[in-house]
């Protein structure tokens, strides 16, 4: 389940539910203790070299007529700090939903149903999961995890499966999403073995038109009783 919240009213419901509602004592044995495994704010940005990586990927747009994704000024590209490749436009002042936020476009191509642009981050399957994410914009966006395993009579690595932890329909207006998510309901194949920690990342479907803040992942430590 996902919940949505707008920017306007979502720091003033915050306020009440911790200093109205709850003490801070009490809130802390309502909700279950949780630990916080990935936060994309992309408030760092730095300009870098492009590499063999960047420059093929980047080749592939144009010949795609894809958008670049990205501003490139000779030999550089701009990026969040924690990017290896072009993955969106550098967003501030009125449009961004804090000190600064990333743009992404929805390339449509028929060989790839995702634009895969944005960093990998590594998230525990044995663990459930609760997200928070800031968007607006036209279009969707989904939070995708690569599952790979061994064959265990030979050791051939084979990709599985593909979920989609969450997908969100975006608003014209900056909105706070967030919800959970658990992962032990992906079938793998008896003659598989596979390691605890996938990799996932944002996916941006195609046509959409996004403006994306403050992706945060935490691990639940323990359920409250």
């Amino acid at each position: 389940m996902t919940i949505s919240m707008s920017k306007s009213i979502y720091p003033i419901v915050m306020l009440l539910i911790c200093n109205n509602i709850f003490s801070r004592d009490k809130a802390e044995n309502l909700f279950p203790p949780k630990k916080l495994v990935a936060h994309l704010k992309f408030d760092q940005w730095e300009w870098k070299e492009i590499t063999s990586l960047a420059q093929k990927r980047l080749k592939d747009r144009i010949k795609n007529k894809e958008d670049f994704n990205c501003e490139v000024r000779g030999p550089m590209y701009y990026a969040p700090l924690e990017a290896n490749s072009p993955c969106g436009y550098f967003v501030d002042g009125k449009e961004a939903f804090r000190k600064c936020s990333i743009r992404v476009k929805g390339n449509r191509n028929m060989n790839r149903k995702y634009t895969l642009y944005m960093p990998w981050i590594e998230v525990n399957g044995e663990k459930k999961l609760t997200y928070e994410i800031a968007v607006k914009g036209k279009g969707k966006i989904g939070f995708m995890l690569w599952v790979g395993g061994y064959k265990k009579n030979n050791s051939f690595f084979k990709w599985l499966a593909f979920p989609m932890l969450f997908v969100i329909n975006a608003t014209k207006g900056w909105t706070v999403y967030s919800g959970n998510f658990f992962l032990s309901k992906i079938k793998i194949p008896e003659d598989y073995s596979i390691t605890k920690v996938f990799k996932g990342r944002l996916v941006v479907f195609p046509e959409s038109d996004l403006f994306i803040d403050e992706l945060k992942i935490w691990e639940i430590e323990k359920e409250s009783k």
